[in-house]
């Protein structure tokens, strides 16, 4: 009853269930009614089987809290996949939940995981790469040297623009050979 409360709330709501005999009973009756579930805390293929035969729209395997136990969380997705691929019928799409790391999102995308949930840390790490730091480094270094340099326009004269703000287009250093190029559009 809550259930179909809460569905009435817009076309977006999906309805969160955890895998119990019962919670598998209520997905039955929500799916035959067009309400969208999410059958969580999933660590088995069979769960995983039964979930979709009721009719989830989503189930929600936990990869990070089956690596803790020293199973491969991976493994759970890549069996998941293989199953519902040998049933055209199953359109129950996978939610990788309890991330841990960067390599967790890779390989669920790999394997053909629909959803991530992807906590700001992991993001964060996924961001960072010592060669992206090192380069903007030396775009900031590059940047630097630049408002010092002597600079012509199209057909203006050289004029000092330390102090000024050049706008980046067609400009070219014109005292140093090695940075003799466009900033924008690459070598002249």
């Amino acid at each position: 009853k809550e259930a179909k409360t809460m569905a009435t709330w817009g076309d977006e709501i999906v309805i969160k269930i955890p895998i119990t005999p019962e919670g598998l009973k209520t997905v039955k009756i929500l799916s035959s009614e067009r309400i969208h579930t999410n059958v969580t805390l999933l660590f088995s293929p069979s769960q995983a089987i039964l979930a979709a035969k009721a009719g989830a729209t989503y189930i929600c395997p936990f990869l990070g809290r089956l690596d803790d136990i020293s199973f491969n969380g991976l493994e759970l997705i890549r069996q998941i996949k293989e199953i519902y691929a040998n049933y055209p019928d199953i359109e129950t799409q996978i939610i990788v939940a309890s991330v841990r790391n960067p390599i967790h999102v890779i390989e669920a995308a790999m394997l053909g995981a629909e959803i991530v949930t992807i906590p700001p840390a992991i993001i964060e790490q996924m961001v960072k790469h010592p060669l992206t730091d090192k380069g903007i480094a030396q775009f900031l270094e590059d940047a630097k040297k630049i408002g010092t340099k002597k600079w012509r326009k199209e057909e203006e004269s050289p004029k000092e623009v330390a102090d000024e703000k050049v706008p980046v287009t067609a400009f070219h250093v014109v005292d140093d050979p090695c940075m003799e190029r466009s900033i924008e559009g690459g070598d002249k």
